[in-house]
């Protein structure tokens, strides 16, 4: 019976000296002329120099927890522990002593340096007098804990470990999505340990979209692709459901505490965009991804994505082209500007263009008279010589648009360069040689340059000089016939003979004319022996 009792008081007093003692922080600090650290250096697995903690203290058989390199070097009432650049926690721990738990930054260093040595003195304190230890094992983690209105941080364990003076003290426990806890907490002798769950408050929601790449976001921060279920804080949020290309569905709810709700989003639909188009002239035609869309100014609906848009004048005269890659990112309404012809430009034609059509139907329309109305039909043409050089090739190479006698409109079917040049040949319309205007004729040729084979009307040009005297400008026109092109040739070398032998508009020069005739001949005119033949008997 005896010995029952005695081991009954064994156990009792280790319960009550268990953990009686505790650490207390004297001082903690950065010793600048300590070069134990780099004399004595260490590096960590990654090849870095390590910092050293120097631990002064009588107690033994401390130990170490945390970032710790290699062996504690156990010196006489001190310890050196190395640890690795940035720690910012020790822990020390030794049988029944509470466990304290060194936050580095409570003492104004913010985490260990390489090759820096630190100064760290502990002094002991007795827990079984005035004082108690408490530690709170606190579920969720990383909880908030006040304790008398004392912000308690957490050990690397994540506990809340602090000494007391006994009596009762005000517990605070709080975490977000987790009901509020509060308690007095009673302290007496030795360590105690409390256990404290915290109540969810967390509500529980699923997020559907018919959409499968389209990615969740609530509040705006990324929770998943496709769908989401999972735990919020209640109250009012944002769920936002977006993929590329598409217009981005938002719904704001609000959510009780505990609440489970099913959200269904509805289907993404893709992104539209207006592009409204207006261009320098109107009029031009618009077309995207090779689909034309009507005439500038206009508004189309273009979807997202990269676009080619091709904006096309061909009108008057002018051909022109613009092409732009536009790209619709969101819903905005896109307004585009192009300039596809300078405006003077433009207008030189607009106006080339009404006139050729007013001589035309004057030429053709413009009365019983024929000989009068294409004298009126010329006015107009004049003009147009007038402002040739405004002009592109590519104006001379139109229809004509006329209004017949019963008022229906036709084009011609020739080009309107060759219908233009018939009123300045010496032949068109019986007009008198007087009445021709070659000049004029071959201003026009000169500007189309070699964009079409013109040496019939280059011919007619030349036939045009050569009545009206001018031999210099004929020969010069039939030569360049001559040299260029195998149409007329045998019939300009004819010409130029001609002028020669007779001396219109030049000297007579029978040598010469004698050598065109044969190149006549060379060319297979069938008249050219008969003139070499009678020239040669004068």
């Amino acid at each position: 019976m005896k010995r029952i009792v005695f081991i009954a008081y064994l156990i009792i007093s280790f319960v009550q000296t268990s953990f009686a003692q505790g650490f207390k922080v004297k001082s903690l600090n950065d010793s600048n002329s300590d070069l134990s650290a780099s004399t004595f250096s260490r590096t960590d697995d990654d090849g870095h120099p390590c910092g050293l903690i120097k631990v002064q203290s009588k107690i033994q058989g401390l130990e170490f927890d945390g970032a710790i390199i290699g062996d504690i070097n156990n010196q006489v009432n001190e310890y050196w522990v190395y640890m690795s650049k940035g720690t910012k926690e020790l822990v020390i721990t030794r049988p029944h002593y509470l466990p304290q738990n060194i936050v580095l930054s409570d003492y104004g260093i913010d985490a260990i340096e390489p090759k820096h040595t630190y100064s760290l003195v502990l002094k002991e304190e007795n827990l079984n007098e005035e004082k108690c230890g408490l530690v709170l094992h606190v579920k969720p983690y990383e909880a908030m804990v006040n304790i008398d209105g004392i912000k308690i941080k957490a050990s690397a364990d994540g506990s809340y470990r602090i000494i007391l003076p006994k009596g009762e003290h005000f517990c605070n426990i709080s975490s977000e999505g987790y009901r509020t806890e509060t308690k007095m907490v009673n302290t007496g002798k030795g360590l105690q340990n409390i256990d404290v769950q915290l109540e969810s408050i967390l509500a529980e929601i699923s997020i559907t979209c018919p959409n499968g790449n389209a990615e969740i976001l609530i509040d705006g921060v990324s929770r998943g692709i496709g769908g989401w279920s999972g735990k919020i804080m209640p109250g009012k949020h944002e769920i936002q459901v977006r993929q590329q290309g598409c217009v981005p569905a938002t719904r704001l709810v609000s959510l009780a505490q505990k609440e489970k709700r099913v959200y269904k989003m509805p289907k993404l639909q893709p992104i539209e965009s207006s592009i409204s188009i207006t261009s320098q002239p109107q009029g031009c035609s618009v077309y995207l991804d090779g689909e034309e869309y009507g005439v500038t100014p206009c508004e189309i609906e273009a979807k997202y994505g990269e676009h080619d848009l091709i904006i096309v004048l061909d009108s008057c005269g002018l051909k022109k082209e613009v092409e732009k890659v536009i790209k619709v990112v969101d819903e905005r309404t896109q307004e585009l500007q192009f300039e596809v012809c300078p405006l003077d430009k433009w207008n030189y034609h607009a106006k080339a263009y009404r006139w050729f059509n007013e001589g035309f139907q004057f030429e053709h329309y413009g009365g019983q008279d024929s000989h009068s109305a294409t004298y009126e039909g010329r006015e107009y043409y004049d003009k147009i010589v007038e402002i040739i050089d405004y002009l592109e090739p590519s104006f001379f190479f139109q229809k004509a648009r006329y209004i017949d006698g019963d008022g229906i409109e036709f084009q011609t079917y020739g080009n309107l360069m060759i219908t233009t040049f018939t009123t300045l040949w010496v032949r068109g319309k019986g007009l008198d040689v007087e009445a021709a205007e070659p000049e004029k004729a071959e201003a026009i040729l000169d500007k189309m340059g070699n964009d079409l084979d013109s040496s019939y009307l280059l011919y007619d040009i030349a036939e045009a000089y050569k009545l009206q005297g001018k031999a210099e400008e004929a020969i010069k026109c039939y030569s360049k016939i001559f040299e260029n092109s195998d149409c007329y040739d045998s019939e300009c070398c004819i010409e130029i003979g001609d002028i020669y032998e007779k001396g219109l508009g030049v000297g007579k020069n029978i040598g010469e004319a004698l050598k065109w005739y044969r190149k006549a001949e060379e060319k297979g005119h069938p008249d050219a022996r008969d003139r070499i033949s009678q020239l040669q008997k004068r």
